[in-house]
């Protein structure tokens, strides 16, 4: 079969998640064909040859089970399910009935990518979902290429892009968006009337994009009745926000760019829930004031921790999403406060102010998916002296004393953050010196004045 192509069936009757996976395998040079449900599979398989299936579990008329059966009756071929561990209890049961491999919910990039190389190199694998950071080693980089393809009926954006956009000229890649330009449904389909196929995305960013796509299908969401592409609105705004309002200027650029690209993906996966997305909605539109403290202080943060050597997935989205609500309870508070007559104003604002980390921490508990250390980050970011004592990883600041040393930096009244910086210096005793120096030489060429 030297020369010839790959074809790969994928069944998924999620549509979404469906176009993610196949923008992916197309990076392969690999044929791909899609299948809505189990039934239409059995059709396909029937009438096509395939190198590899790769199917859902749960999907109307034929489960991927039944669906893998038939084929090992009627058309052997190598078989991929992808299911919830709740489905199917081990890997080593997914081997025993027969499997090919197996790929357990969520995954990402990295996994589906591991899974099929090894597949193709006729290796039995069991992808886990990936933890680790987005990486491009030379091996991706020899096999992928530095641009990569989306298909243009695939792509996604709200209005104003997240990369910037090429379109392939003779061989050559033409800058067609920049980051932050509007690419609406209009100037996409003008693409499509010309006859062009595909977008493309430099590699980071591609990686970046069918990992926020994958984070948005209902395949990868906890708790039901929400609906991601409407809340994407709400993260393009914030993050729009976090430009123009949380900007210092100064910042190291690739570090500044960074960062909001692990709050992007970070927040895009929080808003597949409806009450994280009521949370957000209710801190920016109710308590503007502490809204745009709350963007610095999360910018801030994550971009210490970045600094100080966390670069786990799941450390920097638990740091972004502590950090963006870790005075939700004051938010609450304040609301609470506005209701009181100026005399009772004053009595009752110490009290209840002083109580919003348990606050915080009590309204965030109560939500399906929101993470322990997250939890932690509410609690604890006025414990200076709790938190410093409290260990983080490899040796680290914790997550949440980096985000009680930030948030202290970004409340001091001083006409810029270095000036801050060096305040809390002299006058914290338990602020630890690892972050205060590491935000000093994050801002080493700052000048601009704190957001609050």
């Amino acid at each position: 079969m030297a020369g010839k192509k790959k074809h790969i069936l994928i069944v998924e009757d999620e549509q979404d998640l469906c176009e993610v996976i196949e923008t992916i395998l197309i990076q392969k040079d690999v044929d791909v064909t899609t299948a809505n449900d189990g039934a239409q599979a059995v059709e396909l398989l029937q009438n096509n040859d395939f190198d590899l299936v790769l199917s859902d579990f749960k999907m109307p008329k034929m489960t991927g089970i039944q669906v893998f059966e038939w084929t090992k009756e009627h058309k052997p071929t190598p078989f991929v399910l992808m299911t919830g561990y709740s489905d199917i209890s081990s890997a080593e049961d997914a081997k025993s009935i027969g499997l090919s491999g197996f790929l357990p919910k969520p995954f990402n990039f990295d996994s589906l990518n591991e899974l099929v190389d090894n597949l193709m190199a006729d290796k039995y694998v069991t992808a886990e979902p990936a933890r680790k950071d987005i990486s491009t080693n030379e091996t991706e980089e020899k096999t992928l290429g530095e641009y990569l393809k989306i298909p243009i009926g695939h792509f996604f954006c709200d209005h104003q892009i997240s990369y910037s956009i090429y379109l392939d000229v003779k061989g050559s890649y033409k800058k067609i968006a920049h980051k932050g330009d509007d690419l609406d449904k209009d100037r996409i389909q003008k693409y499509q009337d010309k006859g062009v196929e595909y977008f493309y995305l430099t590699k980071e960013d591609f990686i970046n994009y069918v990992n926020l796509q994958l984070s948005m299908t209902r395949s990868h969401v906890s708790i039901t009745g929400s609906s991601p592409r409407k809340n994407i609105k709400l993260v393009s705004n914030i993050l729009q926000d976090i430009y123009s309002k949380a900007y210092i200027d100064g910042i190291d650029q690739d570090l500044y760019e960074s960062s909001v690209k692990t709050i992007e993906l970070a927040l895009t996966s929080a808003c597949n829930s409806e009450d994280v997305c009521f949370l957000m909605n209710d801190l920016k539109s109710k308590t503007p004031d502490l809204y745009t403290h709350s963007l610095q202080v999360c910018l801030v943060s994550v971009a210490t921790a970045k600094k100080l050597g966390y670069h786990s997935e799941e450390d920097l989205s638990d740091i972004a999403i502590g950090s963006f609500f870790h005075d939700i309870g004051e938010s609450f508070a304040e609301l609470d406060l506005k209701k009181l007559s100026p005399e009772q104003l004053e009595a009752a604002k110490k009290n209840i102010l002083g109580t919003h980390p348990e606050r915080g921490h009590q309204m965030l508990s109560s939500i399906k998916g929101i993470s322990q250390r997250v939890l932690a980050i509410v609690a604890h970011h006025e414990d200076m002296f709790g938190t410093l004592n409290t260990p983080g990883k490899d040796g680290l600041a914790s997550l949440h004393h980096i985000v009680c040393v930030v948030n202290k930096v970004c409340y001091v009244d001083n006409p810029s953050l270095l000036e801050s910086i060096d305040h809390v210096l002299k006058n914290e005793e338990y602020a630890s010196r690892d972050v205060l120096f590491s935000l000093k030489e994050i801002f080493s060429n700052a000048n601009t004045k704190n957001a609050s």
